[in-house]
């Protein structure tokens, strides 16, 4: 098996997987496909899945909350991949 072909989710005794279900809403039930399906086949780290998820739900569930917390999770992926583009952002305009 590929790593990138996640497995596939194994049905319960009803037949039910837990693609089928989700816990605290519904929010994700009519999507394409859903915003996990997407990060695992595609290799995203936390913080990539994190903006996919906000920026998918913004809409369905807590509106510009989301969006703030998609925009957190991109500060820190580029904090965090990209620590030398940040600090010559930051400097004073005459130091970089």
């Amino acid at each position: 098996m590929s790593t990138s072909e996640p497995r596939t989710p194994r049905p319960d005794v009803n037949g039910d997987t837990a693609m089928d279900r989700q816990v605290g809403g519904n929010h994700y039930k009519n999507l394409v496909i859903q915003p996990i399906e997407y990060c695992q086949r595609n290799q995203l780290n936390y913080c990539e899945s994190n903006v996919v998820k906000y920026v998918t739900r913004h809409k369905f569930k807590n509106g510009a909350e989301d969006i703030r917390k998609a925009i957190h999770n991109l500060e820190l992926l580029l904090q965090m991949e990209y620590p030398e583009a940040v600090k010559k952002e930051s400097a004073p305009s005459g130091y970089r």
